[in-house]
């Protein structure tokens, strides 16, 4: 995340991860931890009041992650009173797909209280999950949230008006599947410099690669926490 430093009106992000994942800890360990944190961001851009921001990353539906767990975090984070909810990807594991109609019905729950913005991860179909067994495209994660209301960014954005002022958040494909686009994902945010910009960026290092485009706090996933 970059150093943003003022004395300005901040976002305020709620942060819920529920991780499923790999060998030992990732399967016995993250599945059932969930930790909420409250964390005020400073910006340098003004914004007239305080948004309060939900971000949920690396749901991981699967067999070490139910559905009533996710649910159990998308109270938790609901009842924190969002005025906007940010999905930063891994919906799924690869290779350990599961029943994506109840599976929306619980998603659709985010996008009924509050407008809700997604991006995509690794284990979200296409050139990553592939090998591993999983989806061959993102079509399947897409059309999930599609049904659920919830609006993916996948390289483009969309502005949006708060009480504190306009926001623009921008989403990127993930740079591990391959799909990152920085030209097409920015477009719109080049000619909108002086609003505040949240990227959402499953894969961090994402920071690495949007050096020269202009955006003023970062959402992303991916390390479950770590």
């Amino acid at each position: 995340m970059r150093q943003l430093i003022s004395r300005r009106r901040a976002i305020a992000v709620g942060i819920a991860s529920v991780a499923g994942g790999f060998a030992g800890y990732g399967y016995l360990a993250e599945p059932r931890w969930l930790e909420v944190r409250a964390v005020k961001i400073n910006l340098t851009q003004t914004l007239s009041n305080p948004v309060r921001i939900l971000h949920l990353s690396d749901l991981h539906y699967s067999a070490f992650v139910s559905l009533s767990f996710i649910e159990e975090a998308i109270q938790v984070g609901l009842s924190l009173t969002p005025e906007i909810v940010c999905l930063t990807g891994d919906f799924i594991t690869a290779g350990d797909e599961r029943d994506l109609k109840r599976y929306m019905g619980v998603l659709g729950q985010l996008s009924a209280a509050v407008p809700t913005f997604a991006v995509l991860g690794n284990h979200d179909g296409g050139a990553w999950s592939r090998p591993r067994g999983g989806y061959q495209s993102t079509a399947e994660i897409a059309g999930l949230l599609d049904g659920a209301g919830i609006t993916l960014l996948h390289n483009r954005s969309v502005s949006i008006r708060t009480k504190g002022g306009q926001l623009l958040f921008t989403g990127t494909g993930d740079l591990w599947a391959g799909d990152f686009a920085p030209s097409e994902a920015f477009d719109k945010a080049k000619s909108k410099a002086s609003v505040v910009t949240i990227l959402l960026a499953h894969n961090p290092d994402t920071k690495d690669l949007a050096d020269n485009v202009p955006w003023d706090l970062m959402l992303s996933g991916h390390t479950h926490g770590g």
